[in-house]
């Protein structure tokens, strides 16, 4: 299978796992959507990834309508082929001078999902997700998604 066939396949099968867990329904139901800051108007849930050509990756919390110093939020990274390399993902965020905080990076050789939390005492005003592909520390690929 060539490199961009494996991309669209990915891409495909990323957005249709992403769209199954992204329901508000399910996500109630399973418990993975943390409650709102309590001056916190919350929207619906959020859901931004992006796609590498080994694996892809996501960030999912609940949308918010005002800057917030917390973000409760879930991370999810998978590693799509035994090739030697692995998957991370990491948070980014803006504050009020959009300037960007680029969190902790996550690692996976398989499919695996982590529950943090944000704090920034300038606010957080938008989020983003970065996924990578890596083979030892040299980082190959890499995909940034604020949509």
């Amino acid at each position: 299978m060539t490199r961009k066939k494996k991309t669209v396949v990915l891409w495909a099968l990323a957005t249709s796992v992403l769209a199954t867990s992204a329901s508000p329904a399910l996500a109630d139901r399973n418990n993975t959507v943390a409650p709102p800051e309590r001056n916190q108007t919350v929207t619906a849930l959020r859901v931004k990834s992006c796609v590498t050509t080994g694996g892809a990756g996501s960030v999912r919390y609940k949308g918010f309508s005002q800057p917030v110093q917390k973000l409760k939020l879930r991370l999810w990274a998978w590693d799509a082929v035994a090739d030697g390399q692995h998957v991370r993902v990491r948070l980014v965020t803006k504050n009020h001078k959009d300037h960007k905080r680029y969190w902790k990076w996550h690692k996976t050789s398989s499919d695996n999902k982590w529950r943090t939390t944000a704090r920034d005492n300038h606010g957080i005003f938008n989020v983003g997700v970065q996924v990578a592909q890596f083979k030892g520390n040299k980082r190959l690929e890499l995909c940034t998604s604020w949509k």
